[in-house]
């Protein structure tokens, strides 16, 4: 039983909705083990951002497949049964996506639209989740979150000084200035000192106006 993804997503949310929509659909995909039912997340465009098909069946086609359109056909189809759930941004309460569930009409059954409105609300639950670990992660990173000894080492490192002259300067040795240094560009999310450069700079410039 394989799970598709997309390799290649266009905006933030379609990447967000990748990341919670996954764990839904492979816990879906274990429900509907050893049925006929295919289980499509699709961004707010339409398009297939995850999909989790049971075994080779008819809906294995180039219109279902990750990174493809759902086609405007489908509800028209007398063969298929489809139960389709939106997924709404509790942010914009705008619909972000959807999950849609598929299978031959002799397979179909009421509980086909239950079970895709239970994996929408996982969706959006786990989407809500996601925004809150990233605030706080965020709020853990930064330059607010440097000691006072990083803080001294970054805006040393940024005028220049190589990590011998800034060991000297607040009497470390430079191997405490490179354990420092990596705790730094963790921090801040930068990969050089011209970043860092940068970084110092701008917040610089930002006392400075205040």
């Amino acid at each position: 039983m394989a799970i598709d993804t997309t390799s290649h997503v266009e905006a933030s949310c379609t990447t967000q909705l990748l990341g919670a929509a996954g764990p839904v659909v492979a816990r879906l995909g274990d429900d509907l083990r050893g049925t006929d039912v295919t289980v499509v997340v699709s961004d707010s465009a339409g398009r297939v951002v995850a999909r989790r098909a049971p075994k080779p069946n008819e809906f294995d086609s180039d219109a279902l497949r990750v990174g493809s359109v759902l086609p405007a056909y489908l509800d028209e189809l007398p063969h298929v049964s489809i139960a389709t759930a939106p997924i709404t941004d509790a942010r914009t309460s705008q619909q972000c996506g959807a999950v849609t569930l598929l299978c031959p009409a002799a397979s179909g059954n009421s509980l086909l639209l239950p079970l895709a409105t239970r994996a929408a609300d996982e969706v959006e639950l786990r989407l809500l989740e996601g925004r809150v670990d990233q605030r706080r992660r965020r709020a853990r990173l930064g330059w607010a979150s440097l000691t006072d000894a990083e803080r001294s080492v970054a805006v040393l490192i940024s005028e220049g000084r190589t990590n011998r002259e800034a060991a000297a300067n607040l009497f470390v040795s430079p191997h405490t200035i490179d354990a420092h240094l990596r705790h730094i560009f963790r921090k801040l999310d930068i990969n050089s000192r011209v970043e860092l450069a940068s970084v110092v700079a701008t917040r610089t410039a930002e006392r400075a106006t205040r």
